[in-house]
């Protein structure tokens, strides 16, 4: 994954938090890429969508 023109290795198990300004761009290797995105507002207290 490139975030903010730095390359950081993605590999199972680990959690890498990126500001919310930084540019990221996620890239597959040759076994693809398959991870799990988490975004909250930051004005704002979370609220649940209503088919949650």
């Amino acid at each position: 994954m490139r975030i903010d023109g730095e390359e950081v290795e993605l590999r199972p198990g680990r959690f890498v938090r990126v500001d919310p300004a930084a540019r990221r761009v996620p890239s597959s290797g040759e076994n693809g890429l398959e991870f799990l995105t988490i975004g909250a507002p930051l004005d704002r207290q979370y609220e649940p969508p209503s088919w949650g």
